[in-house]
Order: structure tokens, then C-alpha cells, then sequence
């Protein structure tokens, strides 16, 4: 370091250093807002209310939303799994008052880009060095840098000099220097304020100008006028001082008439107050700076309410000023967490977590939804909007309703129109209407039954949609579960490898401890079992039911199935760690070095999690649901019940087979070859309960149109 600044203070001493202005009068420039004479914008973030705003609208959603590291690239999905990079970023600068967190530090980048166009991030000497521990970065002002240039114009270094009048010589490794384009300075950044400089300077005049005339009440001094010539010295100061005690008089509330000698005139001017001009104008300038910093004018209005969304000026706001701040900030970012850990690693600003960017994914969430309805697969859908869904199994099928039913009885019946046109026989009035009354009776079945058919649909749609919040509830639960043991086992790997070699590894050492993971996970998701079957039972017995009576289950059949689910958890968490532990002594064997068992870690622990936690949520909340609702049923005295199958195409053969089958209470259902009492019975086999989607609902009783293989024309109708 210190040959480094020798060589380049010789080169300042032997060559002309080229400047792109004097420190002085950037300081003043930068204090004094380039106004010159009158009321004087010297502190625009401070003194212009609309300048201040306009900073804090664009920096608000970069402090509201996580930053996010990632080792593959900003819109990536392989995390930084690091805790001196989340430390260190928590509170990565400091100033002269102490340490910047996260929100200050993003809000200085923030106000200086906008401000000068520019922001500096100065790393001092512990950045040049490996082995030493890294300090905060400072946040220089952008007057406090001045650039070091040779004679052939390139950017040998830096001056900074710091608030106590102290200079630095910096070589540019020492700064991270990111700026706006500026088509007349090719060191330094353009503003935004240099924009709206003029309107926020009118509007600050203005500002000084209204409070002027309102401290003095009004008056802005009489003109005397003379009518015979200028009136005498003497005459003057006796004018003034009555003039004066008038008006010091009238501000205490006494006021006095005044009688002057003399042929004179005393008229007062005609400006009293601001009109409504002043106020129009005063406006203007407010939208015009707003315009300036990227902030959509309406802002500047007082409105009950801002709409979110895509249509939204909010969102505009963020996607065409926030978000390429945020890409240059990220720049910044990256430039500084390579040099810090020797990495490459990607920056980027959690966008989707800010409320409005939830209301545009939700927006195109209903977007993705038509499109699946007409057969476009889920996987397109969320690519073409950037959804960013996680895989689920089935994504990449295209489907359309089920209910939907070909015209092939009309097919056939014009065919053998056309064929008995053909046929040279003779006619046969009877067979005909025969005939006729057979297509008739063909039409009407077809559509009773697609009538039956859409009806099913309507109500596993429904029962379903009530199921999918505890779904989703129970997977985010299983994740939580499943990050927090691959957290442990990483952290436990970190310490086994720096007190074993390689070769001594044991993958004992490296698991997650069992036993209290398990009872966490086994009370966490027991409990939404719970919470779901109370609710599927009372939505049973109110909505479906009609009851207005509160619905009391009974206690031990609760606490029995509850116990059978905790079996059933205990096993699934158990199974997760016995595949962790394969996985791991499988990699140990194989001699990984400890960055591949951790890559292996994690890729074990993800697809646990991509494929094994949505098995487990719909399971469990389908055995939970199903088994509310058979003690509900059973507690409403209902005698008959239909057995609903997805329909949709992914369901299993057994399962689309035993669709429509209506059985007495205590009867159970054909299911392959299996006896099932309802959809997701815990005493069926795996095979036909695992991630079964089917539902069971109430019906009055038999009917003909439910009985499977009814092929007789000869039943009433």
C-alpha cells in the first residue's frame, strides 16, 4: 500500500493532474443548489418539502424490501448460505455519528444518487489485506471526493477529504465509485436535481416570498408620493416614524388614523396576500420536480386513496425509478462482497415482497389462471408471466375442464342418416321412430349426465377451495421444518470440519439432532391437523348441512385420530432423516470434500422439500379433512353419501373408477381393491390414500342415474 501511494504521489508531483474543478466551488455548489441571489436554496433535501418527498418516495421501497445474495445470479435460487454476509450487511457502513444499518445506509445511496447524481463507498486499508477482518465501509459525500487524473486523462486515484478538513490519497481499488450518465462529464455523475433544480428553487422563493408577506401582516411598506416635488429630509423621517408606529400599533390590534401635512400621497401596494396563481404555481413546480426525480406527479395531490397494482402509479414508480436504482446499487453492492469474501456473488432487491408487486402477482395470478383453464400448462403460464412458481408434479400438462362434452352423439346420428340415405330399403315408418326415439333418449342421457358432471365438478371445486389455505399453511409449516434441519446439519458439518480431517469424518457427526427436531416437528404439524379438522367440520355442518346448532365432535374419536396422525409424522420425519443420513454417508464414502458434502446437503434437503412436503401436506390435510367430515356426518344423522373424484385428469384409474359411487352410512366404497369408508381413510393402503384429492358428499339417497353400469333402456324415467 504504501509503494502504491509513493508511486502515485510521484506521478502527481512529475505530471499535470487534470481537474474537473476546483473542491471549493463544487462544496459551494453543492450546498447552495446552484441558486444565485434572492431566497437561496442551500440545503434542497432539508428546505424543499417536495425535493425531501420525492428522495423518500424512491428510497422507500428499497429499504422496505430484503436484499437477497445469491451464488448463480440476481434473479438465481441458489442462496448465499453465509452468516458474516447477512452480519455484515446488516450494518454495513459507518459515520462520524456511528453505525449505519441497513435502511440509512440504502437511503445515503439513495439521496446522493439523486442529489449528485453519484454515490462513493471508500474501503480503508483493511480491504487491501486477505487475513484481516474487514472494516464498515464510509459513505463519502460526493464534495468530499475529487478525482486524480494523468495527462492522458485516465483515472489514477482519488483526494478524499473527510468533515475535519483531513485529505487522502485513495487508489481506485479503495472506491467503489457508481454514477448516472452524464453526457458532459465522463468522471462524474448527472443528478436528477440539476432537473428540477429550477422549479424547486421558484417553489422555495415562493415559499420565503409567502412567508415574508404573512410575518409582516401584509404590508410590504407604503409608497409617499409628492405631489409638489420630494418632500424635505426632516419631512421624511417624520413620515417614516408615523408610518412606522402605525404599523408597529396595528399589529398589536390598536389601529389609529394618521394625519400628515403637506401635499402628499400615501398609497399602499396593491399585493395584500397570495392569490390563487400563487397556489396553481406552487403546484406546478411540485409536480415538475416530482417529474424530475422519477416520481409520478399525481403524488403531489391529496388523494383518499392510492390503488396498487399494475395500473397504479405506485407501481409505476417502482418498476421505472426504484428498480434500476436498485440495479446500480446492486453493482455497488457485489463490487464490495467480492473483495469482502473473495466471491462472486449477486445482489438483488426482494421486489416481490413490497405490497404493491404482491397485488400485480396476484393480478397475474388470475391471468395464469385463465390461461391454464384453456389448456396452457402451469409451468408455461408462470414462465410467461414470472410467476416464479415452484414445481409441483403435473405442471408441464396442459388440461381443459372435464366437463366438456363432444358432440359425438350428433356425429353419429348424421352418419347413419347418411348410411340410411344409401341403403335402398324399403321404408319403415315404425323403425324409424324407433330409431328416432333411441337418439332422442341418447341426447337426453348425455345431457343429464353432463349436467350431473358439471354439478360434481362444482362441488369438489368447492370443498377443495376450502382445503387448499390449510395445504399451503401445512407445506409452509414442512419447509420450515426442513430449512431449519438443513441449517443445523450445515452448521454442524462447519464444525466437524474444522475438528476432523476428511478421512475421519462419520456422518453422525453432521446430521441434525433427531430426537428434538422430531417432537418440534411432530407438535407443529399435528397442530394444524387439528386446527383443520375443526374447521372442515364446521364447515360441513353450517354450509353444506344447513345447521344453525353448534357442532360438537366427539372428544375421543379427536384424540384418537389425532394420535394417529402423530404416528404417521413420526415416521415421515423419521424417513427424512434416515435419507439425509444415506445421503450423507454416501458422500462421505465417496471421499466429498466438505464444500460438496454441503452442496450435497442441500440439494438432498431441497428435493425432499420440492417433492415429499407437498405429499405430506395434501395427505395429511386430506386424511384430516376426511375424517372431520365422516364424524360430521355421522353427527347429522346423514344416511346416504357420493364418493366425488377430482376429474381433472390426475387422478388415479381406482379412483376416476369409484367416482359417482353413492353408499349407506358404515358402507364403504370400492376403491380398486381396496374398502375405503371416505377419501383418505387411515386404514386403507398407501397406495389409494397417499396425495388423494377425492371428496365425499351428501346425497338424499340412490338415485338411477348414479348406478354404475346402468344400461338399461326399460328403467322408468
Amino acid at each position: 500500500m504504501g509503494k502504491i501511494r509513493s508511486w502515485l504521489a510521484g506521478k502527481l508531483a512529475g505530471e499535470p493532474v487534470a481537474k474537473s474543478g476546483d473542491w471549493r466551488s463544487m462544496f459551494a455548489r453543492v450546498l447552495d443548489g446552484g441558486m444565485g441571489g434572492g431566497a437561496k436554496l442551500t440545503k434542497p433535501y432539508a428546505l424543499s418539502p417536495w425535493v425531501h418527498r420525492a428522495v423518500r418516495y424512491v428510497s422507500g421501497p428499497l429499504e422496505m424490501v430484503p436484499i437477497e445474495w445469491s451464488q448463480d445470479s440476481r434473479s438465481g435460487d441458489v442462496p448465499v448460505e453465509d452468516d458474516d454476509c447477512r452480519a455484515f450487511w446488516e450494518k454495513p457502513a459507518v459515520t462520524r455519528g456511528g453505525t449505519l444499518a441497513k435502511a440509512d445506509f440504502i437511503r445515503s445511496l439513495v439521496g446522493w444518487s439523486l442529489l449528485e447524481g453519484e454515490f462513493f463507498l471508500v474501503l480503508d486499508d483493511t480491504w487491501l489485506s486477505r487475513r484481516e477482518k474487514k472494516s464498515p465501509l464510509i459513505v463519502a459525500r460526493p464534495d468530499q471526493m475529487r478525482e486524480i487524473l494523468g495527462s492522458d486523462g485516465d483515472l489514477l486515484g482519488w483526494f478524499y477529504t473527510d468533515r475535519r478538513g483531513k485529505r487522502e490519497t485513495l487508489i481506485p481499488a479503495q472506491v467503489v465509485h457508481q454514477k448516472q450518465w452524464n453526457p458532459y462529464n465522463e468522471y462524474r455523475g448527472l443528478a436528477d436535481w440539476k432537473a428540477a433544480q429550477l422549479a424547486a428553487g421558484s417553489d422555495y422563493a415562493a415559499g420565503v416570498f409567502a412567508r415574508n408577506l404573512m410575518s409582516n401582516n401584509g404590508d410590504r411598506g407604503p409608497y409617499v408620493i409628492g405631489k409638489d416635488g420630494t418632500a424635505s429630509d426632516e419631512q421624511q423621517k417624520q413620515i417614516t416614524a408615523m408610518l412606522r408606529q402605525k404599523r408597529e400599533l396595528a399589529q398589536r390590534g390598536d389601529f389609529r388614523a394618521v394625519f400628515l401635512t403637506g401635499d402628499i400621497e400615501v398609497k399602499e401596494p396593491g399585493l395584500q396576500s397570495v392569490d390563487a396563481s400563487y397556489v396553481a404555481q406552487r403546484m406546478n413546480n411540485a409536480a415538475e420536480v416530482f417529474l424530475a426525480f422519477g416520481v409520478p406527479p399525481s403524488f403531489t395531490t391529496i388523494t383518499a386513496s392510492y390503488s396498487v397494482g399494475s395500473a397504479s402509479d405506485r407501481f409505476k414508480l417502482i418498476e421505472e425509478t426504484c428498480m434500476p436504482l436498485a440495479a446500480m446499487i446492486c453493482d455497488a453492492l457485489e463490487q464490495v462482497e467480492f473483495l469482502r469474501s473473495g466471491q462472486q456473488r449477486f445482489a438483488a432487491f426482494d421486489f416481490d415482497e413490497h405490497s404493491v408487486m404482491q397485488q400485480v402477482r396476484a393480478e397475474r395470478l388470475e391471468s395464469a389462471t385463465k390461461m391454464v383453464d384453456r389448456g396452457v400448462p402451469w409451468r408455461e403460464a408462470s414462465e410467461y408471466l414470472r410467476l416464479k412458481l415452484p414445481p409441483f408434479p403435473g405442471d408441464d400438462i396442459g388440461r381443459v375442464p372435464f366437463n366438456l362434452v363432444p358432440v359425438e352423439i350428433e356425429t353419429n346420428r348424421g352418419d347413419a342418416e347418411v348410411a340410411e340415405g344409401n341403403a335402398e330399403e324399403e321404408p319403415d315408418p315404425v323403425g324409424d321412430l324407433e330409431k328416432a326415439f333411441k337418439v332422442r333418449e341418447a341426447g337426453r342421457k348425455a345431457t343429464l349426465k353432463a349436467a350431473e358432471t358439471a354439478k360434481a365438478n362444482e362441488q369438489w371445486q368447492q370443498i377443495h377451495r376450502s382445503r387448499e389455505p390449510w395445504e399451503k399453511r401445512m407445506k409452509s409449516k414442512v419447509s420450515r421444518y426442513l430449512m431449519d434441519a438443513r441449517a443445523e446439519t450445515l452448521r454442524k458439518l462447519g464444525a466437524a470440519a474444522a475438528g476432523k480431517s476428511v478421512e475421519t469424518r462419520d456422518a453422525l457427526d453432521v446430521l441434525f439432532d433427531l430426537a428434538p427436531w422430531l417432537e418440534k416437528w411432530i407438535q407443529g404439524l399435528s397442530q394444524i391437523d387439528r386446527n383443520a379438522m375443526e374447521a372442515a367440520g364446521a364447515e360441513l355442518w353450517t354450509d353444506e348441512l344447513g345447521k344453525d346448532d353448534p357442532l360438537t365432535m366427539p372428544a375421543d374419536e379427536v384424540a384418537l385420530a389425532i394420535a394417529r396422525r402423530e404416528n404417521r409424522l413420526k415416521n415421515a420425519g423419521e424417513r427424512v432423516w434416515r435419507d439425509v443420513k444415506t445421503a450423507v454417508e454416501t458422500a462421505i464414502d465417496e471421499g466429498q470434500t466438505n464444500e460438496q458434502l454441503a452442496a450435497t446437503i442441500k440439494s438432498t434437503f431441497q428435493g425432499i422439500d420440492e417433492v415429499r412436503a407437498r405429499t405430506i401436506a395434501n395427505t395429511e390435510i386430506t386424511v384430516s379433512y376426511e375424517v372431520a367430515r365422516d364424524m360430521t356426518f355421522r353427527a347429522a344423522g346423514v344416511e346416504w353419501t357420493k364418493w366425488l373424484a377430482a376429474g381433472d385428469g390426475r387422478e388415479r384409474d381406482s379412483h376416476r373408477a369409484a367416482h359417482g359411487q353413492i353408499r349407506e352410512a358404515g358402507e364403504p366404497f370400492d376403491v380398486g381393491d381396496a374398502k375405503l369408508q371416505f377419501p383418505g381413510d387411515p386404514e386403507g393402503p398407501p397406495e389409494e390414500v397417499i396425495n388423494c384429492r377425492c371428496v365425499r358428499v351428501a346425497v338424499a339417497g340412490p338415485d338411477t342415474s348414479d348406478i354404475e353400469g346402468n344400461d338399461n333402456d326399460d328403467i322408468p324415467y
